[in-house]
């Protein structure tokens, strides 16, 4: 058994051409790219991210969120982004 320390896997994040546009619509800053959606879901899921209906809503700033769904191939794609929902206190 070596003593070299185990290569993390590659996440690989797909962007859909629907959640290109959303992020366009909703005044998303700069491009929206595989990399910085792939850095916000890989901080996340250590932590135990919350699945809401198959899917991972990840933090992009401003307000905004990329839907996240895991697909069969084993690879992550961004379904749409949507404007953060307001936690609702009872």
């Amino acid at each position: 058994m070596s003593d070299m320390p185990r290569r993390r896997r590659s996440t690989t994040v797909m962007i859909t051409s629907h959640a290109r546009q959303r992020w366009r619509e909703r005044g998303g800053a700069g491009e929206l790219t595989a990399a910085r959606v792939r850095r916000h879901l890989l901080g996340m899921l250590p932590s135990g991210a919350e699945v809401r209906d198959m899917a991972i809503e990840v933090s992009l700033g401003d307000g905004l969120v990329a839907v996240c769904v895991p697909e069969l191939d084993g690879y992550w794609s961004v379904v749409t982004v949507e404007r953060k929902r307001e936690e609702c206190s009872a």
